[in-house]
């Protein structure tokens, strides 16, 4: 968690006090819950352990794809959450692409309607 704090502190240039966010720490809880993969609010972030059990390629790539997408979420501004969802989810999934994390499926440029859908689109 320390090293896509940094990561994403660097990318965002995010290099005074005033810049980031001040947390202190990021909790990051495994529970046993159906649905989300993960989930991220402020400075929590939540992993279902039923989804992590039941994955059944590479774990460990996909864990770590998770907590840079849920790390940004926590770091990232939104505008006091005024922010489109669309908007915010692509930065998210751009720090993924730029810490080359992200998924085979993400969308190619040019092959939606809006630059703003979200994900990998707005990456």
């Amino acid at each position: 968690m320390e090293t896509t704090t940094n990561f994403i502190w660097k990318l965002y240039e995010e290099h005074t006090d005033i810049d980031s966010k001040d947390y202190q720490r990021v909790l990051m809880v495994i529970e046993n819950y159906q649905g989300a993969k993960a989930m991220g609010y402020d400075n929590s972030i939540n992993f279902s352990a039923v989804f992590l059990q039941e994955f059944q390629r590479n774990l460990k790539f996909r864990f770590t794809n998770l907590i840079y997408h849920e790390m940004t979420h926590s770091w990232q501004w939104s505008g006091n959450n005024q922010a489109p969802v669309g908007f915010t989810e692509g930065i998210v999934d751009y720090t993924v692409f730029k810490a080359n994390y992200y998924l085979p499926n993400y969308a190619e440029p040019g092959t939606r309607n809006r630059w703003d859908e979200g994900y990998g689109v707005t990456a």
